[in-house]
């Protein structure tokens, strides 16, 4: 097996027909220890060198610099077999395209990410012990002799700063424990997007108590020092405002409506008509409607707060008709919404058309165009098509009236049956290039 057969699997790959969350969680996490092991290895080399660097130039013994080298040395090795148990236990994942998949990749790698936060706290309580161990008498001389002897913040000791990084890994540590048991508690879902909605609102809430002890210590350190108070004020009502939009925020998350099984009828523009002896020729899933010419780039694709918004062009679906063109919405994961920085539109065409294929496929099923046209947002006659070009995957579309459309798709296996079906029923309005 040659190398790169070894690494496709672990890739996330949006030319995959396959491509799904579920999926996409799974490659991600996958690449994501590949590349945590490239690291360690990284580090094991960089502490080799480090500890012949002490050695033979700065002369301290052999013996201090191979118990607090070999002891690093442990720990990296430690943190490299976690990540090799979690490669296996990722891959071994029946990653089956549906939100329960996902929610147990979740799941999994909050936990091993609580393993590794363990090792990393008692390692480092281990390599402050080692280190006042063996150079106790050079710090305690270093702080007594230099200008640090000096540094007070109103009677506060240097040392209590030692105090304060053990609390804050510790802190580190229960937020980890935390967010890992809330993790594990996610509800059992069919919905991707509920999913996601629950494990974003985990996320944010617990960043914003990760904030607090940095914010405690940046506001009492100005409280300490000699500045005029209205400067801590000032930075207190910043903190306060921060607080409330992220607050704001969180409610609004709680309150978005996912429910992925209907089509938002406020995008259909048109009245799509029934046609008589209309029959279904070819469907194509996976479909993005794209910007087409300047003005169009201009013209706003969707509506959205700080948080919660939709997109107006969420057609997914294109069936070929002997009437028209017909482009719909197959209700997939998250819908025409965006949630945060996650644009479902593009997440779904990127990485999520097998459920756009599977429920596409069931949705057609019937053979019914008039059960379709529920799901149908636009549509193009074909007398009302003066051209139509076909570029590998980009769909240009431009009407007698001037009007242009473009749409893309990534599934190559869709090329010949378009291409035949385009030809047959626009004959010389359609265009190879």
């Amino acid at each position: 097996m040659d190398l790169s057969s070894k690494i496709k699997p672990i890739i996330p790959n949006p030319f995959s027909k396959r491509s799904g969350y579920s999926d996409l969680t799974q490659r991600s996490a996958l690449s994501g220890e590949v590349i945590n092991l490239v690291f360690i290895f990284k580090d094991l080399v960089f502490l080799l060198i480090v500890g012949l660097i002490l050695v033979i130039f700065l002369k301290i013994p052999v013996v201090v610099i191979s118990v607090l080298v070999g002891f690093e040395f442990f720990v990296a090795i430690l943190v490299g077999l976690v990540s090799i148990s979690k490669l296996r236990a990722v891959y071994s994942l029946n990653s089956v395209d549906d939100a329960k998949g996902f929610r147990e990749i979740l799941v999994v790698n909050e936990y091993y990410k609580l393993v590794k936060s363990i090792i990393g706290v008692i390692a480092n309580f281990v390599s402050l012990i080692l280190i006042f161990w063996f150079f106790r008498n050079e710090i305690l001389g270093f702080i007594s002799e230099s200008s640090f002897a000096n540094i007070h913040l109103r009677n506060v000791p240097l040392n209590y700063l030692i105090y304060v990084f053990i609390l804050l890994r510790l802190f580190e540590f229960f937020m980890n424990l935390i967010r890992y048991r809330l993790i594990k508690k996610l509800k059992v879902s069919d919905n991707f997007a509920e999913v996601l909605q629950d494990w974003t609102l985990i996320d944010k809430k617990l960043y914003l108590v990760k904030q607090l002890p940095g914010i405690s210590i940046f506001l009492i350190v100005l409280l300490l020092v000699d500045i005029p108070i209205y400067v801590p004020i000032f930075f207190v009502g910043i903190v306060a405002l921060m607080v409330l939009i992220s607050i704001t925020e969180l409610k609004e998350i709680s309150k978005a409506d996912f429910n992925n099984t209907k089509v938002d009828s406020s995008l259909v523009k048109t009245k799509l008509n029934i046609y008589k002896n209309e029959d279904i020729a070819v469907s194509i899933f996976g479909i993005m409607n794209v910007a087409s010419d300047f003005k169009s780039i201009l013209t706003p694709w969707g509506s959205r707060n700080p948080y919660i918004g939709k997109v107006y062009y969420p057609e997914n679906t294109l069936v070929i008709t002997n009437c028209r063109l017909l482009f719909i919405q197959v209700p997939v994961t998250g819908g025409n919404m965006t949630l945060g920085s996650m644009d479902y539109v593009q997440s779904n065409f990127l990485y999520n058309r097998s459920e756009i294929r599977k429920k596409g496929e069931q949705i057609l099923r019937v053979k019914s165009v008039q059960n379709i046209l529920k799901y149908g947002l636009k549509d193009f006659l074909y007398r009302d098509i003066k051209t139509l070009t076909l570029n590998k995957m980009e769909i240009y579309i431009e009407k007698f009236n001037g009007e242009p459309s473009k749409y893309l798709f990534l599934d190559k296996e869709y090329i010949d049956p378009l291409k035949k079906a385009l030809r047959f029923y626009l004959k010389s309005k359609f265009i190879e290039s």
